[in-house]
């Protein structure tokens, strides 16, 4: 007689038992692995809750916008919930004097799987900045001293631009220099607190220059902690802490949280896109989904909608220095697109290569410098995937995979134009050798 090992058997029972069972008890059957098995980091105690609510704060109410049109200080313990805070002229200081701004009407979020309601789901934003194409160009905007908890991103620039703008963008007969000129900049976020976003804690959308972020702490956002845009440039980003962003999403359609369940869909701390001329320093980055700062330029996703423009340049010319880097998947990656499989995105830049119905773009990240950086017991330390990224006077520490640093890409390789121009020099590794260039990379 046959034998069936116990597990084979096992998996066998549950898929017969799963085609026994309705949709929603499948819903049901899935929210359960779905809180056992993977993490829901919850950082919601690093918010300080004022004991007592001052009658002399602003009677903001809930699911209001605020106009904020000249600075403002808030007297101290003031709790504002669901309530947006909208900036579009220049010179303006919000300085929050530690008050809370949430975005749900709980502390706690919803476990994976349960449904918000319309009236309880997460307020889009926090604070808005907003430039527009005419008046007076949106800059030097500050601000200090705030928590926000729950959002779904915390903290947005942008610039509104005209259909025919938007055209032109797509089509090349304006030039991205010359909406920098006139978007969102000078942008400051000081000692505050970003905790639990549903989204992204910081979004920059394109364009936007010169975000300088500081002592401030980036905790448990769903996506990337902070994500720079296409097009934006200058970001000063230091003295701060991300922690526990990445591993889990939000669908605002079904109002639902849910786990990234694998290594490709977790995201960074710091997502750099089609973005330059940054500096990221002196920060802490600690137990993030997929890894700490990633530099790529996205394949003009959503190309099919006919107002968004292609990503012409690459994330070029960043400064990575002086961080700590611990419990990451990998801790830098350099070009993260370049071997990966972009099948399912719709993309509208030209396809290098395929391989069976694999598809891959061109990732541009190039002339980066990583220094003076302190990795230590992450699985990777640096990956690099596109040309002229300097490596200088970092260490690690127990790197467990893979190598400290890694020089590759499949990609490269196959279409005759491998990895160059590398430079790695004075670093201290966890073990001799422990530089790797695979795939002709130099």
């Amino acid at each position: 007689m046959m034998k069936i090992d116990r597990a084979v058997l096992a998996s066998l029972l549950a898929i017969v038992l799963l085609t026994a069972c309705s949709d929603e008890q499948l819903d049901d059957i899935q929210t359960d692995i779905d809180n056992n098995l993977y993490p829901d980091k919850d950082y919601s105690s690093v918010i300080t809750f004022p004991t007592t609510n001052n009658t002399a704060c602003p009677n903001w109410q809930a699911n209001s916008t605020i106009t904020l049109r000249e600075s403002l200080s808030l007297p101290a313990n003031c709790t504002f919930q669901q309530v947006t805070v909208l900036i579009d002229r220049p010179n303006v200081e919000l300085n929050c004097n530690q008050a809370v701004f949430n975005g749900l009407t709980t502390v706690a979020r919803n476990k994976y799987g349960k449904a918000y309601t319309p009236a309880t789901a997460p307020t889009r934003y926090g604070i808005i900045v907003k430039g527009a194409e005419a008046g007076v160009r949106v800059s030097n905007v500050t601000i200090r001293n705030c928590q926000f908890l729950n959002y779904s991103d915390a903290i947005t620039a942008h610039i509104e631009l005209k259909q025919n703008t938007l055209l032109g963008l797509r089509n090349g007969t304006i030039q991205e220099s010359t909406i920098q000129a006139i978007a969102p900049t000078r942008i400051n976020v000081f000692n505050s607190r970003i905790i639990n976003s549903h989204m992204h804690g910081i979004f920059l959308n394109r364009y936007v220059t010169h975000l300088n972020v500081n002592n401030t702490r980036i905790l448990g956002s769903s996506n990337s902690g902070i994500y720079l845009g296409a097009d934006t440039e200058y970001a000063l980003i230091e003295n701060s802490v991300f922690e526990g962003n990445g591993f889990s999403n939000y669908d605002t359609e079904t109002l639902k949280r849910f786990p990234r369940r694998d290594e490709t869909s977790r995201r960074e701390a710091i997502a750099v896109d089609a973005s330059s001329h940054n500096q990221i320093s002196q920060n802490t980055f600690r137990d993030n989904g997929d890894g700490g700062v990633y530099l790529y330029k996205n394949c003009w996703e959503f190309e099919e909608e006919p107002l968004t423009a292609p990503h012409r340049y690459g994330s070029n010319s960043n400064l990575i220095t002086s961080n700590d880097f611990s419990a990451e998947e990998t801790a830098i990656w350099v070009a993260e697109r370049a071997d990966r499989n972009l099948a399912d995105f719709t993309c509208g830049d030209p396809l290098i290569y395929t391989a069976n119905s694999n598809k891959y773009y061109r990732d541009i990240a190039q002339n980066n410098i990583i220094s003076n950086n302190k990795i230590n017991h992450n699985k990777f330390g640096i990956r690099v995937q596109d040309n002229g990224t300097v490596i200088t006077n970092n260490s690690f520490i127990g790197t467990k995979s893979g190598p400290d640093i890694w020089v590759y890409s499949v990609v490269r390789q196959a279409i005759n134009d491998p990895v160059n121009t590398t430079t790695i020099r004075d670093n201290t590794l966890s073990k001799p050798n422990n530089i790797l260039y695979e795939n002709g990379a130099s």
